[in-house]
């Protein structure tokens, strides 16, 4: 695990990323946490579920739009890789990504044992 950079809004913020697991179906969510005022709290949920997506290993599927679209920034990294692949929406696209460094996101329960023993 490790706090990542990212740009948020002109301003630079450190986040630690959380991997859940969606009830719908099982795949992959993730949310990133900030840290603010001495507060853990959720930044912004990276992943979204659409039902009957069908993904391959460490793929997640990706809303990039709205207050998410500065987080596209992410696959300009050694963690993420746009696959190119996109899944329809209603009025948008979600993208596929693959996690290419799985050792970036942690468990809820791994979260709080770091935030208790002060490493993050």
């Amino acid at each position: 695990m490790k706090k990542i950079k990212i740009n948020s809004y002109g301003s630079e913020i450190e986040v630690v990323l959380v991997k859940g697991t969606y009830q719908n179906d099982n795949s992959t969510a993730i949310e990133l946490m900030c840290n603010e005022e001495g507060y853990w709290e959720a930044y912004s949920t990276l992943t979204v579920c659409i039902p009957g997506t069908i993904l391959e290993d460490n793929e997640i599927l990706v809303k990039t739009w709205s207050e998410n679209e500065q987080l596209k920034e992410l696959t300009n990294t050694d963690m993420f890789y746009d696959t190119g692949k996109r899944v329809k929406s209603g009025f948008v696209e979600a993208e596929i990504w693959k996690v290419e460094d799985t050792s970036i996101l942690v468990t809820p329960e791994e979260f709080q044992i770091l935030i208790s023993e002060g490493k993050v």
